[in-house]
């Protein structure tokens, strides 16, 4: 049974048991938590705030920071402000500060005033630090001891803490001198095996990775594939040690910007909520505006069509071939782009004239050999659907100028933007595709009529 049909029939299900305004399901009882998430996304608003009740505290642990706005929003309204805040009290600092960083001000304020002095003061630090930056995803509960300390008495106090769950992570331990400056980590392999009579600095490694506390997430997510990091410590400007990034925290982070990428790339903005629990009004929203805009960009390929009338006219095979022509175009602005964004977003290019100048020399010659190759194949079939030779030709060159054109502005788009400061997933398929239309269809009618001169047509 595929793991949708098992979905949609737990969700059957849960709904006839609901309806029947049972108390207790005991489908829940062997739920994994993030089947959870699934579940109250697919519900409608009232039915989800009678499973919300249901679900135990130790499995809102385990999800409540990763729910969707409008899903958290019904979710609260169940639970009351003294239940989520029991809840709360058993986030780790980072998740909690995830949590309170999406909670409406009135309803922040009502959960810091339920939660003790001690959890406040454990994500305070994190709070001040804007979501998408390294500060924003680190955690503060880490193991870190002070560089002279004795690894016996470093380990019989970690492994006390741990009995606990006093640390949020689990890879390195993490020295620092009398001023809290970060000095070295530890493996935690090494630190457990390494002689009890010996000195923390004297096998911590120096050699390490800390990020600014004010680093964009996505930097920290290109610094942890490029290195293979498992824990990123996080420092301010003189040094201090904040916190640290764990694995599944970056795993997000790539999660999250691959997804904004995608759907900016698709020509839309990225929604908060995930698209099954989206409301309608903010689908609209997102994507009228680019739709509207290509629309209108859409526009100018009339126009230029317009202009050509008397050509089509005399030739009306010509138009036969403008949605081949004009998708090919478009088609190439988009793969050429994809590659360049993707090699920006890894690190891979920089935004460089010697490296835009790679860039374009190796589109061009990308670009001009799949034109050479989709040439022949493109004056055959031109040939055969219309039985005239110029419209084969002009086909046949047309479609070398127009994979070259929009290669070259796919590649250059996302590089001009980013050097504008922007995102250059911005530079959506959709708008490359609007552009290499307009430039194609001028190559494309220039091309005919300057056969059409030279053949006395």
């Amino acid at each position: 049974m595929s793991a949708q049909k098992d979905m949609d029939e737990m969700l059957d299900e849960i709904r006839e048991e609901l309806e029947g305004g049972v108390k207790k399901i005991k489908i829940l009882e062997v739920l994994r938590p993030q089947d959870f998430i699934d579940i109250l996304e697919r519900l409608d608003s009232e039915d989800r705030r009678k499973l919300a009740v249901m679900i135990p505290d130790s499995v809102y642990v385990e999800i409540i920071a990763k729910l969707p706005q409008q899903v958290l929003s019904d979710v609260i309204k169940v639970l009351g402000i003294r239940r989520l805040a029991r809840i709360a009290i058993e986030l780790p600092v980072d998740e909690l500060a995830d949590l309170l960083s999406i909670l409406p001000p009135s309803l922040r304020i009502s959960l810091l005033r339920e939660l003790p002095a001690w959890k406040i003061a454990e994500v305070r630090p994190l709070l001040k630090y804007p979501p998408e930056t390294a500060g924003g995803i680190m955690t503060s509960r880490i193991p870190v001891f002070y560089e002279e300390k004795l690894v016996g008495e470093a380990v019989e106090e970690f492994v006390t803490r741990s009995e606990f769950e006093g640390y949020d992570t689990s890879r390195y331990i993490y020295v620092v001198d009398s001023k809290g400056m970060l000095k070295g980590v530890i493996d935690i392999k090494r630190f457990l095996t390494s002689p009890r009579g010996r000195r923390l600095k004297n096998i911590m490694t120096r050699n390490y990775i800390a990020v600014k506390a004010d680093m964009d997430q996505e930097e920290v997510a290109k610094l942890v594939v490029k290195y293979d990091l498992d824990e990123v410590p996080v420092i301010d400007n003189e040094g201090i040690l904040l916190g640290a990034i764990t694995a599944d925290d970056i795993m997000d982070v790539l999660v999250n910007e691959a997804t904004e990428d995608l759907v900016k790339f698709g020509g839309t903005v990225k929604i908060r909520e995930p698209y099954l629990a989206a409301r309608i009004r903010e689908l609209v929203r997102k994507r009228i505006v680019w739709l509207v805009a290509l629309y209108l960009g859409d526009l100018i390929s009339v126009t230029i069509i317009s202009k050509y009338e008397t050509l089509l006219s005399t030739i009306i095979a010509l138009s036969f071939f403008i949605p081949v022509l004009t998708d090919t175009g478009g088609n190439a602005g988009s793969q050429a782009a994809t590659l360049v964004i993707r090699s920006l977003a890894m690190g891979e290019a920089r935004l460089s004239i010697s490296d835009a100048l790679r860039i374009i020399a190796k589109e061009t010659a990308t670009s001009l050999i799949m034109g050479v190759l989709l040439s022949p194949i493109a004056f055959t079939i031109g040939y055969v659907m219309s039985s005239n030779v110029m419209v084969a030709l002009t086909l046949g060159l047309a479609i070398i100028l127009v994979v070259y054109v929009g290669s070259i502005m796919g590649a250059m788009l996302p590089i001009v933007t980013a050097k504008l400061g922007l995102d250059p997933a911005v530079i959506s398929a959709p708008l490359i595709t609007t552009v290499a239309d307009a430039t194609g269809l001028t190559m494309y009618f220039t091309i005919a009529s300057l056969l059409m001169s030279y053949l006395h047509l």
